[in-house]
């Protein structure tokens, strides 16, 4: 099974690497940022959910299991791929989480040809699956976007 924190920071790299991701977080590198548990640091993934800046995009690893591909079991890992959105305007589009979605699942990384949703994120593992999106709200009552998305290990590593 692949340590969980090496898909996080790669997919964080790669996020970093889209140009247009990169420009929807003021250029800030650093606001893509990874999120791994660090007792006694980092114990709560809510409260740094809660404290993200914004505009930001955070990946946290929630866990996974035994699956199946091909007809053969296969260790599956689930992530969670937080977004908050930048100020807006009175005359901005309403666009910005729909763009941040849309450069997750379609942006291309600098370093490949292939969007995202096909892009190679871990050499152990198949490109990410992308389950769903959903509309949260952090403890304070400010929306924010999570990006549900898989990775299927390849062989037993």
């Amino acid at each position: 099974m692949i340590n969980p924190a090496e898909i996080t920071n790669s997919l964080v790299s790669l996020l970093r690497d889209i140009p247009e991701l990169l420009e929807e977080m003021n250029g800030d590198a650093d606001r893509i940022l990874p999120y791994h548990d660090s007792y006694p640091q980092k114990v709560s993934l809510a409260l740094a959910i809660y404290q993200a800046p914004s505009p930001s995009i955070m990946v946290a690893w929630q866990g996974g299991g035994l699956g199946s591909f091909g007809g053969f079991e296969a260790y599956k890992h689930r992530f969670s791929i937080y977004l908050r959105a930048a100020e807006t305007f009175a005359d901005d589009p309403p666009t910005a989480y729909y763009r941040l979605l849309r450069l997750i699942m379609k942006g291309k990384p600098t370093n490949g040809s292939q969007p995202m949703s096909n892009t190679t994120v871990h050499s152990s593992c198949h490109p990410m699956e992308v389950a769903d999106w959903s509309r949260q709200t952090d403890s304070e009552g400010i929306d924010y976007f999570e990006v549900s998305v898989g990775f299927t290990e390849i062989g037993d590593d």
